[in-house]
Parts: C-alpha cells; structure tokens; sequence
C-alpha cells in the first residue's frame, strides 16, 4: 500500500483469539514456555530472525506479558490481526492489499500482521509440534 499510511485504532470489541505473536526477547520466553510443556500437538508455530508467532485454541496458546494476541477478523479472513485494534483506512482494504503482495502476487495466507510496524509473516508453513526447530531457534537467540 504504497502511499497510504496505515494506523492502527482501538477496534470496538475484540476478536475471538487464535494465535499469539511475539518478538525479541518475549519470543524467546514464549518458546522457552513451550519447550517446558509435554504436549505441543494442538499448536503449529514459526519462528523468523526475531520473531514468533504460535496458532491454536485460546487455552492452549502460552499466555506471558509482552505477546500481541492476534485473531480473524471476518472482514479480513486471510490475515491474524490484533484482537483489540483495527486499522485506518477499513481493513477490507488493507487486507486486499497485503494479501496481493508484490507485483500482484498472492501472499500465501493466512498471514499475521505483526503491530509495531505491520510485518507480515505468513503462517501457511506452520508446523505442529517441532522441537528440535524451536530448540535451535532458543540457542540461537542465546
């Protein structure tokens, strides 16, 4: 959405939660919860250079301070927003563009938008209980 400035704005009531994303060092605090749990098998999760994003049933999903909670908004079926902000212009809009991507290419959705600075992180490749991945990914961050 070249030339137009997006905002984020208090959405009115919050969407139903399905994933959470973090960064930093909540990221790695969020997979360090995870490496202590037994059973993964309700979530699928990927991992970036500083980021994380975790998908499944609100119970499941690792609660700890600093992680955005993200759900779908039915305006935007292919995007993981923030469950208690909404965007300016209507995210109809924003959600058409992000999910055409570059040079008119879909994005493969869904994906999550991340808050801070709208990134976008496609969780089609999630996957479900991969510790050695996540492992890795914590050591690497240490």
């Amino acid at each position: 959405m070249t030339g137009v400035r997006l905002s984020w704005i208090p959405r009115r009531a919050p969407l139903a939660v399905a994933a959470v994303a973090a960064r930093g060092a909540v990221a790695t605090a969020v997979a360090e919860r995870l490496l202590d749990r037994e059973d993964l098998a309700e979530l699928r999760g990927v991992v970036g250079i500083a980021w994380l994003v975790v998908l499944g049933p609100e119970p499941q999903l690792p609660w700890i301070d600093g992680v955005t909670l993200l759900g779908v908004d039915p305006r935007a079926p292919g995007l993981l927003v923030p469950t208690t902000l909404d965007t300016d212009p209507p995210l109809a809009l924003v959600a058409r563009a992000m999910l055409r991507g570059d040079g008119g290419k879909p994005r493969a959705a869904p994906l999550a938008v991340l808050p801070e600075d709208f990134t976008l992180v496609s969780v089609a490749s999630a996957r479900t209980d991969d510790r050695r991945t996540l492992a890795a990914w914590v050591r690497a961050r240490s």
